[in-house]
């Protein structure tokens, strides 16, 4: 037995210094980390943003569409010659115009025939029969009441055991945590809905099956609208619009999309937004505009976007989607926040295309 363990060393090194090595590392690097917050903008903005968003929920649950209208339409006259009708200045100079057609007055009549023409209403008189009352039997006194034994409760209801209360409703708990958070000061987490985009994918999707639309036309659309606490979009109008009227109301569609999913309920401090989207030969062009509360708030809200769009982008890296996060830039222009996006108009037909291709999960 003692052969086995002849060729056996035991390792008597300490652990200790091991774990002082591992631990100075992870100091070290928490250390860097750090540092990196503190002096490089962009990671700092980064966690402000991400840190808005740090207890966001996603759900997936029915909504209430947003509504987009128009404001008044301006018709455009300048290439229509006005002409006063015929004889206006005649009439505005007293004189008399001659009928087209010799019409015929009537003769008068005179007050007096009128009157006697007219006859009197004949009036029947109306007779009163007078009203014969049915007699009324008189009510004959019944028997005093006999009182009856109580009922004993049946066996089955004796024995039946009390049915327990009904559980609190989930909505109504939700609503009880966040009346709690509201009372202690702490704003509620935005729930995100998903349903409106992978509803706008599904119908954008059957329209193509169906033929029903051309992704190749040009639109020229402008909406503009007021964001509210919760990151749906109030007073929302088409306030320019031209080009293929399928594509302009998908246009409407995606805007109210985003309006429904509640995806901007925590950058509060937006207020209004106008959405352009150009589609011509060449590009697709989307631009968003919002302003912040001061320049240096937008600054830092743009740099911060920006920053999660390349972690984005590393995150999808390979992917279709991976060229429209590349296309988008967010940059601030005073305190208006400027998002830009721009793709080849066909690379962004083929990209489409292809997603619009691949089985919904």
């Amino acid at each position: 037995m003692a052969e086995l363990f002849a060729d056996i060393e035991i390792n008597r090194e300490s652990i200790w210094p091991r774990l002082s090595r591992i631990l100075a590392g992870s100091i070290v690097f928490h250390l860097l980390v750090a540092v990196a917050v503190v002096y490089i903008p962009g990671l700092r903005d980064a966690l402000y943003i991400a840190s808005l968003y740090s207890g966001a929920g996603y759900v997936s649950r029915d909504y209430r569409k947003t509504m987009i209208g128009e404001r008044a339409t301006i018709i455009d006259l300048a290439h229509d010659r006005f002409e006063y009708p015929e004889g206006y200045f005649a009439m505005m100079n007293g004189e008399m115009i001659p009928p087209a057609t010799s019409v015929v007055p009537p003769a008068p009549v005179p007050d007096v025939q009128i009157v006697s023409m007219a006859q009197p209403e004949q009036r029947t008189p109306r007779v009163r029969t007078p009203w014969v009352g049915r007699p009324q039997a008189s009510p004959t006194p019944s028997a005093s009441p006999t009182v009856a034994a109580s009922p004993a409760p049946s066996p089955l209801v004796a024995s039946a055991s009390p049915s327990p209360s009904p559980s609190p409703n989930a909505d109504e708990e939700a609503q009880r945590m966040e009346q709690a958070a509201a009372a202690n000061g702490v704003a509620p987490f935005p729930q995100i809905n998903t349903k409106p985009f992978t509803d706008l994918y599904d119908e954008v999707k059957q329209m193509q099956d169906r033929g029903e639309i051309n992704l190749s036309g040009a639109i020229d659309v402008t909406i503009e609208a007021d964001i509210n606490q919760d990151g749906t979009f109030s007073n929302a109008v088409v306030t320019q619009q031209t080009g293929d009227a399928k594509l302009i109301e998908l246009a409407k569609k995606a805007t109210a999309s985003l309006s429904d999913s509640h995806v901007l309920a925590q950058l509060n401090e937006l207020k209004h937004l106008t959405l352009k989207l150009v589609a011509n030969d060449t590009d697709v062009l989307i631009i968003i505009t919002s302003d912040a509360p001061s320049e240096e708030r937008a600054v830092k809200m743009s740099k911060g976007l920006n920053t999660l769009l390349a972690l984005a982008a590393l995150k999808k890296k390979g992917q279709d989607v991976e060229a429209f996060i590349n296309s988008t830039n967010i940059a601030a222009s005073g305190k208006q926040i400027v998002v830009n996006f721009k793709m080849p108009r066909a690379d962004f037909g083929a990209k489409i295309a292809k997603l619009s291709k691949k089985p919904t999960s």
